[in-house]
């Protein structure tokens, strides 16, 4: 979180403040009530398009499960081809 630079949307000071607790469970739950966001809207969604850039390919550790890098998307209830 340290090299990341705040979305525009957040200011300095909360970006600072969310950076304080990156040693507590806080950053993990968090993150893990995104996903949940995310896979709820995904699953309704009639088609997701994904337009990864040339960074995220060059940094994604996930490509075999990123949707964007690898062209498909898998949840708990289907599997759809990009």
């Amino acid at each position: 979180l340290d090299e990341m630079l705040p979305p525009m949307e957040v200011s300095d000071e909360h970006w600072s403040e969310f950076v304080g607790l990156r040693d507590t469970m806080a950053v993990w739950s968090l993150t893990m009530i995104a996903r949940v966001f995310y896979a709820a809207a995904a699953s309704r969604a009639n088609e997701i398009t994904a337009r990864p850039t040339s960074e995220h390919m060059k940094y994604c550790r996930n490509t075999a499960v990123c949707p964007a890098c690898a062209g498909e998307q898998n949840t708990v209830f289907e599997r759809r081809t990009a």
